[in-house]
């Protein structure tokens, strides 16, 4: 019997070990499971970062084209507004003589090319018009009404006037 009680005690203390080490082999599964999700969830968060840093890639380029055009967009604004000024005085001009012609072509060309202003093409053909060899012409102003026969001249009219 003490043989039985010896094998009976060996049974529980190998009983004991098994259950401690199931135990033992529970905690561990149950670490490795844990361990798997935190791997799971990192993986998530490194793809979810990728996309991210795509996105804000794309951001900044898209930011850096609104730049350019911006600048661009502020660079032309002011040279518009003198090209504008430019045609405008050019349209005034072409009623001047051609000798102030000639001088407001060479100043107006020379104030472009000294401010790197880019002349669009018709108005470079106007300002190269200006000192074209023509009179400017004579405007006859009608000042009275349809059927009226009275007219004013900006020149002196020289002739004989009848029935006045």
């Amino acid at each position: 019997m003490e043989n039985y009680s010896n094998v009976k005690e060996l049974a529980r203390k190998a009983r004991r070990a098994l259950d401690e080490e199931r135990e033992c082999l529970v905690e561990m599964a149950q670490k490795v499971e844990s361990y798997s999700c935190l791997l799971d969830s990192y993986n998530e968060l490194v793809s979810e970062n990728e996309d991210l840093r795509q996105q804000v890639q794309e951001k900044e380029t898209q930011l850096n084209e609104i730049n350019k055009f911006v600048a661009g967009v502020a660079r032309k604004s002011p040279q518009d507004e003198v090209l504008k000024a430019i045609r405008v005085f050019v349209n005034k001009s072409k009623q001047k003589t051609a000798k102030k012609r000639t001088l407001i072509k060479e100043m107006v060309l020379e104030f472009t090319f000294a401010n790197g202003i880019a002349l669009p093409t018709e108005l470079a053909q106007a300002i190269y018009g200006l000192d074209d060899e023509r009179e400017v012409p004579t405007e006859v102003h009608n000042h009275f009404e349809a059927g009226s026969s009275a007219q004013v001249f900006n020149e002196k009219v020289v002739g004989t006037f009848k029935g006045v």
